[in-house]
Parts: C-alpha cells; sequence; structure tokens
C-alpha cells in the first residue's frame, strides 16, 4: 500500500515593516527549488566524468488570490525604495511541512539583506472572479527551524 507522503505544507511570507506590525501574505500556491551550477571535467585517461555542484541558492513560485492590500504595499515600497536609493523591505520566508508520519520540518529562506522578489504578476478576469498575483523569491540558504 503506498503512503500519502507529504499531507500539507504552507508558506507565509512576512513582511516587517519599521515601527509598524508585520503583514503575512498566505499563499495558495507554492513550489521551491534548489539552484545550482554544475561543472564537469573528464580529464584525459580518467574512465569517468567528475562532477562538482555549487548552490547557488534558492527558487521559490509564489501564487494566491488578492484579498487585501498587502501585496500591492509591499510592491509600493519596494519600487519606492528602490528609485529612492533605499534598503528593500525586510522580508522572511517561512515554510512548515506535515508529513504522513506526523513529523513536522519548518524552514526559513534568508538572504544577506534580505530576500528578493522578481517577476511580479497580476491578472483579473474581471467580473466576480478573484484577481491572482505571482512573483518569485530568491533567497541564499534555507535553514530548519528547531
Amino acid at each position: 500500500m503506498a503512503k500519502d507522503g507529504l499531507l500539507g505544507k504552507d508558506l507565509i511570507v512576512t513582511y516587517v515593516r519599521d515601527g509598524a506590525a508585520p503583514f503575512k501574505l498566505e499563499t495558495e500556491k507554492f513550489n521551491y527549488k534548489r539552484i545550482e551550477e554544475e561543472q564537469k571535467k573528464h580529464p584525459i585517461g580518467e574512465p569517468s566524468e567528475h562532477v562538482r555542484v555549487i548552490l547557488k541558492g534558492w527558487e521559490l513560485d509564489v501564487e494566491g488570490e488578492v484579498v487585501d492590500p498587502f501585496i500591492d504595499d509591499l510592491m509600493h515600497e519596494m519600487e519606492e525604495n528602490h528609485r529612492k536609493n533605499r534598503p528593500m523591505p525586510t522580508i522572511e520566508v517561512r515554510v512548515d511541512e506535515v508529513y504522513d508520519n506526523g513529523d513536522v520540518r519548518k524552514w526559513v529562506f534568508r538572504s544577506d539583506g534580505g530576500v528578493r522578489i522578481s517577476g511580479f504578476e497580476k491578472t483579473g478576469d474581471g467580473g466576480d472572479k478573484a484577481i491572482k498575483y505571482k512573483f518569485k523569491i530568491h533567497a541564499q540558504k534555507r535553514e530548519k527551524v528547531a
């Protein structure tokens, strides 16, 4: 009999602003992957190829429905800070995963100077359908939370 495996996973993006309560963006869908570079060599006379894997960081694809102005506020503040050469807002990204056997793994994605967001899109079909957003998050490392 096959196991169901990973029962659930939640990604919470927390946006921390100076002097204000943090906003939390709960997502509908996300994926994350490790970004790596392979350096391959096959020295003359050696029977096989040598591969060196260099970890470049992590990339998360995030999607959800717009339910409040949080995402617009975040994008606006990032754009304003970029224009005025101010530091980017502090963003923390946490993933909680619950496995079939009851184990829970918690991860925090971090970067020196904060994680970065790129590729922001917001779409809507009009009428009574929800407006959706999506973007990418880039982080240097993933750390296990105790």
